[in-house]
C-alpha cells in the first residue's frame, strides 16, 4: 500500500514494525497447540503525514474472521462498570431525547444491558453474540435493518477493524437514513504515541485516529476523552457526516512515537524481574506479552478475572490464562514479580493481590 487509504496522500511513515503478531488479541484457545496455530499477521503501522491517519500497512483482510471465541468483555472489573456508567451519564447529558439506541458491534451486550437497565429501547447487532437475549440480532448492522431508525448509534471500538472507516460510517449512517445521532468511541493514537504504548498495538486494530483525523469525518461535532485518556469519544449528527473525506489540517507530522525504546525498556525490566506474570490476557497483556516475550520463558503465564477466559491458552506462544487466585498460590514458584499492563487498574489489582511478597510493576 503506497497511498493513505483516506486521502491517497503518498507521504507515508513507517513508525512500527512488528511480525507475526496473534491477529486476534483477544481470543483464548483450548489447547496449547490451538494457541500456537492461531493466524498471525505482519503489521507495519504507518503514519499519513498530511492527514493524520495511521494504519496498518500490510493488513491481510481475509486474516480477520470475528467469530464467538473472541472476547473483549471486561465487566467483571468494578473500574471497568465505573466507565460505562460514565458513558450512560455522558449520553444522557449531551442528548438528553434519546429514546431508541441501537449499538453496532456489542460483542457479549454488557453494555446494551446497562443501557436497557436505564429504561432505553435498546437494540444490539454482532455476529459474535453468544447469549440469548432478544434485543440483539447476531448480524451486521445493514440496509436490512434501516426500518430500525434510531436516535442514536453507538459504536464502541469497532471503527478501526476497517481500513476505511469513512466508507463504513456512511454505509451505517445510510441504513439510518442518516438520521439521528452517533456515539464513536476508539483509542487516541496521540495518547498511545505520547505514552510510547507499545502493546496498544493490536493487528486486529487495522487503523488508529486522533482527535483530529475523527473528527474530520464531520462538519461539526462534540470530542473528548475517556478512560484516563485512553479513548477519545465523538458525538454528532449523522446529517454531518461530510459527502467526501476531508482531510484534518493538523496533518500528522507530530505523531513521533518511539515503541522501539519503551520496549527495550521493559524488555530490559522483564528480564530483570523474571519470571514475571501479566495481568490481563487482553490486547494490552496479549501484545505486551508477545512483543516482550516472544516465547522465551519470561512470561510463563497470564493472570484474568475473566471466568471465560481462565484455564485456556493465548496465541502465540501457548502461555496458560490462569484465576487470580490459582495464579496467586504459585506465587514464587511459577512467576516472582506482576506486571500490570493498564495502570487505570493498579489500585483494583492491588486489592485483589494483598501479597506483600509479590512485587507488582507497571507502566
Amino acid at each position: 500500500m503506497t497511498k493513505c487509504p483516506l486521502c491517497s496522500s503518498q507521504h507515508l511513515r513507517i513508525v512500527f514494525e512488528v511480525n507475526k503478531m496473534p491477529v486476534f488479541p483477544n481470543m483464548v484457545f483450548d489447547t496449547i497447540e490451538e494457541a500456537r496455530n492461531a493466524p498471525v499477521g505482519d503489521m507495519k503501522l504507518t503514519v499519513c503525514d498530511d492527514c493524520g491517519f495511521v494504519f496498518n500497512q500490510t493488513f491481510e483482510p481475509n486474516l480477520l474472521n470475528f467469530n464467538q471465541q473472541y472476547d473483549n468483555e471486561q465487566k467483571h472489573s468494578a473500574y471497568y462498570q465505573q466507565y460505562l456508567q460514565g458513558i450512560i451519564d455522558l449520553l444522557q447529558k449531551e442528548l438528553p431525547n434519546t429514546k431508541k439506541i441501537a449499538e453496532i458491534g456489542c460483542g457479549k451486550g454488557h453494555f446494551l444491558e446497562l443501557l436497557l437497565e436505564k429504561g432505553f429501547d435498546a437494540i444490539g447487532f454482532d455476529p459474535t453474540y453468544e447469549g440469548d437475549n432478544a434485543k440483539i440480532i447476531k448480524d451486521y448492522f445493514s440496509d436490512k435493518y434501516s426500518t430500525e431508525n434510531a436516535d442514536l448509534l453507538v459504536m464502541r471500538h469497532m471503527l478501526y477493524t476497517v481500513m476505511n472507516p469513512f466508507a463504513l460510517l456512511h454505509t451505517i449512517a445510510k441504513a439510518n437514513h442518516y438520521k439521528g445521532n452517533v456515539y464513536i468511541e476508539v483509542l487516541d493514537f496521540e495518547w498511545i504515541s505520547n505514552s510510547r504504548s507499545f502493546c496498544d498495538v493490536c493487528y486486529e486494530q487495522v487503523v488508529y485516529f486522533t482527535k483530529d483525523s475523527l473528527a474530520s469525518f464531520f462538519n461539526k461535532s462534540t470530542v473528548g476523552s475517556l478512560f484516563g485518556g485512553q479513548y477519545l469519544y465523538l458525538i454528532a449528527d449523522l446529517a454531518d457526516l461530510r459527502d467526501e473525506y476531508t482531510p484534518s489540517t493538523k496533518g500528522g507530522k507530530h505523531l513521533q512515537p518511539d515503541f522501539e525504546t519503551n520496549m527495550a525498556h521493559y524488555n530490559a525490566l522483564a528480564y530483570q524481574h523474571a519470571p514475571i506474570a501479566v495481568w490481563g490476557a487482553g490486547g494490552k497483556g496479549i501484545s505486551f506479552t508477545h512483543l516482550i516475550d516472544a516465547g522465551k520463558g519470561v512470561v510463563p503465564c497470564l493472570i484474568d478475572i475473566n471466568p471465560s477466559k481462565q484455564n485456556k491458552y493465548i496465541a502465540p506462544h501457548g502461555q496458560l490464562v490462569c484465576a487470580p487466585q490459582e495464579a496467586l498460590s504459585e506465587a514464587g514458584s511459577k512467576f516472582k514479580s506482576v506486571f500490570v499492563v493498564n495502570p487505570n487498574y493498579l489500585e483494583e489489582i492491588k486489592n485483589i493481590i494483598q501479597h506483600d511478597s509479590i512485587e507488582i510493576l507497571t507502566f
